[in-house]
């Protein structure tokens, strides 16, 4: 029970919080001293709940002993007279063998309970000089708590002492300020070896000579200085903005170039293929792209507009006579199927240049006649190798050049698509050219 209450006043006076005035080797001390309590306080948990247990085994070994082994030695001696002499001598040996193991056993736990017993004492022998220690730190803390109190005394005056000279401080600036300008040292030395009456005498003077003067704004040199210091800042700032704006500049040109760089690549790329597309279909006809500007000038080689001077505002189709060289003035003229050529051209051309995934073209062929159908199924089946053509057509050119062939057809009032040959596709669109 003394042990028990010794443990529990530690405990309690463990779970009291350290203050933080103690020393970092103070601290560190403390908690290897508290560690190394914890794990005596664990040590001797385990060796007395160990206690606990072998004494708890050498009591069901008794009970055993006395209960078990007494009843069957009186059996035994009951049975010895009706048994036969070498199965007593046989059961006695046996008996004989387990109690020698249960005594073997009691002693090894008689030795067990000795040394948990013998831990125990060195344990308690232990926690006196360590229980003498933290009685030793808590007088220590008591100690340092005190000085800290006394500190934070101290502390306070010395905020207020604090306080009161900034306050002075502001009042001493205050009174600069109204002065204005301060004079520099070397105004001062003039002064320095003057008597009071002196002093005072000039000061006299130098009032009367400044009544002259009080008009005058004496806060206009920190004004200036002011706004000097701020003018600088804006120049400098003005500098490092122009430098900003002159890079930017630099790198709208040269995006702008390349703009126009690109623009011009593409627009002599589609030029080259419109002209040999369309020479495809009409060889009389030569057919070039022009750029249009705001003024009304054309180019057809490179951009000869420069980028601040001029705005191009689209791009036109001129036609010459392949012989005569006469060029064409209006497309108006021409009939639908010379303007569907022309269209097909410019699509076939931009095709070439930027390939699309995929095109899908309703009856271009409707306004053409026999040998242009065939030229423009020709150039649909080269061009097919790099991307999809989806058309839809009445005539016999473009299926002959088909992968794929898809019929539509009117079943009660219901257009139903199903896939055909192209031999019976054939055959529909043959059936009804011989029904008109």
């Amino acid at each position: 029970m003394e042990l028990e209450t010794m443990r529990q006043s530690l405990e309690s006076e463990l779970q009291e919080e350290m203050l933080t005035s103690l020393s970092v080797e103070d601290h560190e001390r403390l908690t290897l001293l508290e560690e190394k309590k914890r794990k005596l306080k664990i040590a001797i948990n385990k060796s007395f709940n160990r206690r606990i247990n072998v004494e708890a085994e050498k009591d069901r070994l008794e009970n055993l002993l006395k209960n078990n082994l007494v009843k069957n030695r009186e059996e035994l001696t009951n049975a010895s007279q009706v048994t036969a002499m070498e199965d007593k001598l046989t059961r006695l040996k046996n008996y004989k063998s387990e109690l020698d193991e249960i005594n073997h056993r009691i002693e090894e736990i008689n030795m067990e309970l000795i040394s948990v017993e013998k831990r125990i004492t060195e344990f308690n022998e232990k926690l006196v000089p360590k229980q003498r220690e933290l009685e030793s730190w808590t007088a220590m803390r008591e100690e340092y708590q005190h000085n800290v109190d006394e500190k934070s005394k101290h502390l306070n005056v010395l905020i207020a002492e604090q306080l009161r000279l900034e306050a002075n401080i502001r009042d001493i600036n205050d009174k600069i300020q109204h002065f204005g300008v301060i004079p520099s040292e070397e105004i001062c030395k003039q002064y320095e070896k003057m008597c009071l009456k002196e002093l005072r005498k000039e000061l006299e003077n130098t009032h009367k000579h400044l009544k002259n003067y009080s008009h005058v704004n004496k806060k206009a040199v920190d004004e200036f200085m002011s706004i000097s210091n701020e003018k600088k800042r804006i120049d400098e700032a003005l500098i490092l903005l122009e430098k900003e704006r002159d890079a930017a500049q630099e790198l709208f040109d040269v995006l702008e170039q390349h703009k126009t760089n690109a623009i011009s690549f593409t627009f002599k790329q589609i030029t080259r293929y419109f002209a040999e597309t369309f020479r495809k279909f009409n060889p009389s006809l030569n057919a070039r792209l022009v750029f249009i500007s705001a003024d009304n000038e054309e180019s057809t080689e490179e951009i000869p507009f420069a980028i601040n001077e001029c705005v191009i505002v689209g791009a036109s189709i001129r036609l010459t006579d392949a012989i005569t060289n006469e060029q064409l003035s209006e497309l108006n003229p021409l009939s639908g199927g010379q303007k569907t050529l022309i269209a097909l051209a410019l699509i076939f051309a931009i095709q070439k240049c930027d390939p699309a995934p995929f095109y899908l073209f309703d009856e271009i062929d409707q306004a053409l006649d026999s040998q242009y159908r065939k030229i423009v199924a020709e150039l649909i089946h080269e061009q097919a190798n790099k991307c999809q053509f989806i058309t839809t057509t009445f005539q016999q050119e473009l299926v002959g050049h088909a992968d794929m062939c898809y019929g539509i057809q009117n079943v009660n009032n219901v257009s139903r698509i199903k896939v055909v040959s192209k031999e019976a596709a054939m055959n529909l669109l043959r059936e009804s050219d011989s029904s008109f």
